[in-house]
């Protein structure tokens, strides 16, 4: 029996009437559809039919330079870009953004007749987004006027239209010299350094909110825990990598 809280009594008919309902939450209702599965049970009571939807374009092309007998080069580059929506109730689901693009130039040059050098160059960049399914299409904490949370910046407050989103660069590079001694021996050694420029790419912020302590308004305290704070890195500082490698 649902009571109303003010008078302690009974709802007529045992429903509430929409006009004690916040006008927000009836707004909100629309995310929420009615049961449509017969049984009148208070859970597993709604059915339909998801359609997962999965985007996927790329492409790779290669350009190869013969400079001279004794340099010749090559040149690349990758594009690639996908997008999944994951469906759940209403308007619930999720969507996952990808897009990677890579450069890579190359040179091998005889610099004499048992000295050959080869110069590599490469970048990636990578960027992730995963949010809900109206992310970017619809604010619907503005629209329904959500006390408390319409107008902030929050990383929670941006619900339904929440991301987290994971941005990538990577600078690469690599030499390689070959000294030989004979046809069949030669000494070859190899630089290679990732992340060359050493720079940060940062992870993803903490979003349990339960992490942190909360202020009388319900807001996280600055440092009371991990909420909306990047705690570690998403690739690692720059490496560098020395070979050196005998054939005969």
């Amino acid at each position: 029996m649902i009571r109303d809280p003010l008078t302690s009594q009974p709802f007529p008919n045992n429903v509430i009437p929409a006009t004690r309902v916040s006008p927000v939450s009836q707004k909100l209702f629309k995310f929420f559809p009615a049961p449509n599965v017969a049984g009148g049970r208070l859970a597993s009571n709604y059915l339909a039919l998801a359609n997962n939807v999965t985007n996927k374009d790329q492409f790779t092309t290669r350009i190869d330079f013969v400079e001279s007998s004794r340099s010749n080069w090559f040149g690349r580059f990758s594009w690639d870009d996908e997008l999944n929506i994951a469906p759940a109730l209403v308007l619930n689901g999720s969507s996952l953004q990808t897009h990677v693009d890579q450069w890579m130039i190359d040179n091998v040059r005889v610099l004499k007749p048992n000295l050959v050098n080869e110069f590599r160059f490469g970048f990636n960049h990578f960027f992730n987004s995963l949010a809900s399914q109206l992310s970017g299409a619809r604010d619907v904490v503005k629209e329904f006027g959500i006390p408390g949370l319409a107008g902030s910046r929050d990383l929670w407050q941006r619900w339904p239209g929440r991301s987290d989103r994971s941005r990538c660069h990577r600078l690469e590079f690599s030499t390689l010299r070959s000294f030989n001694f004979t046809e069949k021996r030669y000494l070859q050694f190899r630089f290679e350094a990732f992340n060359l420029p050493n720079h940060p790419n940062w992870g993803n912020p903490g979003v349990v909110l339960g992490d942190n302590r909360l202020a009388a308004a319900g807001k996280p305290i600055p440092g009371g825990g991990r909420f909306d704070t990047i705690t570690s890195t998403r690739t690692a500082m720059r490496q560098w990598q020395f070979r050196l490698k005998m054939v005969f």
